[in-house]
């Protein structure tokens, strides 16, 4: 299903522009805008003309070069600028944003572990600008899944070794494997196992159903593969857990806060209709089956 089915519409909401294609959502209020009217503050993130208040000034752009006088440029016949569904390349991610996707995104220029790892360096500088850097809808699911069950296997090694180093396991883990008559650290090893299919079939879960959730309130302006992009890629946050003692609340912090930024740039919604897409995430945490 494309964004545009999603939303209803692809054409800009910007009155005297409602016959151009649209080319992003507006942060603030969620309306879609075009390529004249779209504006990309400092902070990567695009607005209306009526919400650019809310965000950094914009950069100052470099006066333009002189123009040719030895005629008119020729037309440009690529034809319309492509709506958001049809993000498939790092190209038209570029021209949004004018910012590359994520390093895990580019496996042509980074390995799969220089891509992790400078994916991570980019959410510690900047969460938003690493939000920001999602391709939302590139007719891909494997490679945002990839991501977060990596991502969540490290979280879950590092956490239960932790636990070993500090003579912790058998406080926390004991309880879980003794009515099975399994000794902690054999069932820790067991389970390990299955922590690929778990996590994937948790995030799948919790994608759709908060998808579904904004769907049934009309608010899923894009597609399911972005509502799933964002909790992959929120699941960075379990790399947290390298850190002992304070690792787990900080993973839970940062996820929390780059799944509600990344609802509200997949989607174009307000941080309390964000809030729809986060049950799910808050579920999980109270029932301690959350990323």
């Amino acid at each position: 299903m494309s964004g545009a089915a999603e939303s209803g519409s692809s054409l800009c909401a910007t009155p005297g522009h409602e016959a151009e294609p649209a080319v992003a959502l507006c942060l603030t209020c969620g309306a879609w805008v075009c390529a004249a009217c779209r504006v990309v503050a400092a902070d990567a993130v695009a607005r209306c003309p009526q919400h650019v208040e809310d965000g950094p000034a914009p950069e100052v752009e470099s006066d333009p070069a002189p123009a040719d006088e030895s005629g008119p440029a020729p037309a440009d016949e690529s034809g319309p600028t492509p709506a958001p569904d049809d993000d498939r390349d790092a190209g038209l991610q570029t021209r949004l944003t004018g910012l590359e996707p994520l390093p895990w995104e580019m496996p042509e220029r980074y390995g799969p572990v220089a891509g992790l790892w400078q994916s991570f360096l980019v959410m510690l500088r900047n969460p938003v600008a690493y939000v920001t850097r999602i391709p939302w809808v590139r007719g891909d699911l494997r490679t945002p899944l990839v991501f977060g069950v990596t991502c969540a296997i490290i979280g879950q090694v590092a956490l239960v070794l932790w636990m070993l180093a500090l003579g912790e396991l058998d406080r926390h883990l004991g309880p879980l494997f003794e009515p099975l008559g399994v000794d902690t650290r054999t069932g820790v090893a067991l389970s390990m196992t299955l922590v690929p299919l778990l996590v994937t079939l948790r995030l799948l879960f919790f994608a759709w159903t908060a998808h579904m959730l904004l769907r049934f309130f009309s608010l899923a302006r894009r597609p399911f593969e972005s509502t799933l992009r964002v909790y992959c890629y929120a699941a960075v946050a379990q790399l947290f857990h390298l850190v002992p003692g304070a690792g787990a609340f900080i993973a839970m912090g940062f996820s929390g806060i780059l799944t509600m930024t990344g609802l509200r740039l997949a989607h174009g919604v307000t941080p309390v209709q964000a809030m729809l897409g986060m049950v799910p995430y808050l579920v999980g945490i109270l029932t301690g089956l959350g990323l």
